[in-house]
């Protein structure tokens, strides 16, 4: 019966196994027995269940409505292809399955966990959320590719003198190619230039803020997921083959940052000594018009075969990433609720304790805010210390997170700015906040008869 059978078999296991438990219950041989009069609900018996099972329901409750929203946004973004790669719904799933995963464990962990949870969630959004940014406006910063057939790019530029609006082009041989090296990648953008002069117009190669010198002859460049992928280090060796199993080995003088796509940049000389003779397939183009009237004019150029819009990639990236919004907030916001059940738990447990010394010291003449300020004050303080005490936990379970989240495609530029640990600083006292709001009902409750029940 396959799916369906392990299914039926699963619910008559569990409605058997529910008969055998309440038959015992309600026998003799049970040491606490159910009884027709206990199964009444009594107020003050169900505040008692909910507030010791309130922390477990909020965080199961956490984990189901973050899958609701991953759902409903791998509805919305799954599928979703890229110029030159692919973030599809399962790279998407699998990356935020990771974060929810990660994180549920340290939801469930005392008050200084709270601060380091909001920590890791602002950082993982942090790290991701811009990575379109950093490629399309410090790597890559032309703003449209056009490609075209092998010999036609002097009837391409010829064309492209005529069209107002751009304001300066750059031709490319572009190729997809499969790199070996310790490990293998399959699909990766090959760039060849021939005037390296103007290339600086159009890529920015760098690591940090020191800048990448262009590859000599037989060398290369790569960015730094090819490197780590590969296992390559500037000195290395690694071979190319391409659609035609031509093979060319280059030496790697040089590994620059890069977010989006997986890149090599050779010379012309290089490519040609392996892959015959070099010929401009492509042109990068930096434009001062609207992206959409020079595509359309580009478009009705017959030697131009497709036009790529890098500022469209970056709209859908974003699109695709925007999703993480959710999640990020969810997990903030249920890590705060189980903050706020823990303390409120912790300062019922510490009122009820303390009840007769509250008592005395009201007999004694304290006024209410006074006697609230010596209770509630503890909560307050304790809350900030562990808020910070919860900070470097949050960064390391923030890098430990990142190092779990791996797309071949993507590398994420992983931080955590310091809006993210004032935030999460914030969060953890106003909870600790709310909680005494509601704790000073609590308080005057206590009755002053209690100090006499000391004294006697």
């Amino acid at each position: 019966m396959g799916v369906a059978g392990a299914a039926w078999a699963t619910v008559i296991g569990q409605v058997i196994s529910g008969i055998w438990v309440v038959g015992f219950l309600c026998s003799k041989r049970s040491a606490i027995r159910i009884r027709k009069r206990n199964l009444l609900p009594r107020l003050n018996v169900l505040w008692d269940i909910v507030t010791l099972g309130i922390s477990n329901f909020i965080t199961t409750g956490a984990e189901s409505i973050v899958n609701i929203v991953l759902n409903h946004s791998l509805k919305k973004y799954g599928a979703l292809a890229l110029t030159g790669f692919s973030v599809d719904g399962a790279t998407l799933a699998i990356t935020v399955g990771t974060i929810i995963t990660a994180t549920s464990s340290f939801i469930r962990q005392p008050i200084s966990c709270c601060a380091g949870l909001v920590v890791t969630a602002f950082g993982v959004r942090d790290s991701m959320i811009d990575i379109a940014s950093l490629q399309f406006e410090s790597v890559q910063t032309y703003d449209m590719e056009a490609a075209f057939a092998d010999g036609a790019e002097e009837r391409v530029c010829e064309k492209l003198d005529e069209i107002d609006g751009i304001d300066r082009y750059l031709t490319a041989s572009v190729h997809r190619v499969d790199l070996q090296g310790a490990n293998k990648m399959n699909g990766v953008n090959l760039y060849s230039f021939w005037d390296t002069s103007s290339l600086p117009m159009f890529w920015d190669f760098h690591t940090g803020d020191a800048g990448v010198p262009f590859p000599g002859k037989n060398e290369a460049i790569v960015n730094s997921k090819v490197a780590e992928k590969l296992e390559l280090a500037i000195g290395d060796t690694f071979e190319m083959k391409d659609a035609d199993m031509r093979v060319l080995t280059v030496t790697v003088s040089g590994i620059f940052d890069n977010y989006v796509d997986n890149f090599v940049i050779i010379s012309s000389d290089t490519f040609a000594e392996a892959f015959d003779s070099w010929k401009a397939n492509t042109v990068l183009l930096s434009i001062s018009q609207d992206n959409q009237e020079t595509a359309g004019r580009l478009t009705e150029t017959d030697e131009i075969t497709s036009v790529t819009s890098l500022s469209a990639t970056k709209e859908r990236v974003d699109s695709a990433l925007s999703c993480l919004n959710d999640i990020i907030w969810l997990i903030v916001l249920f890590s705060g609720a189980l903050a706020f059940i823990v303390i409120f738990n912790l300062t019922n447990i510490n009122l009820a304790e303390r009840s007769r010394e509250i008592a005395t010291v009201e007999v004694l003449g304290f006024y209410p805010k006074e006697i609230e300020s010596y209770v509630l004050r503890e909560n307050l303080i304790l809350s900030v210390l562990a808020s910070f005490i919860g900070l470097p936990l949050g960064t390391l379970f923030h890098r430990i997170v990142m190092s779990m989240i791996v797309i071949d495609t993507m590398t994420f530029d992983i931080h955590v700015t310091a809006v993210s640990y004032i935030l999460a600083v914030v969060c953890t006292v106003l909870f600790a906040v709310m909680v005494n709001q509601v704790m000073k009902r609590q308080l005057s409750k206590i009755p002053m008869a209690e100090s006499l029940k000391a004294v006697g």
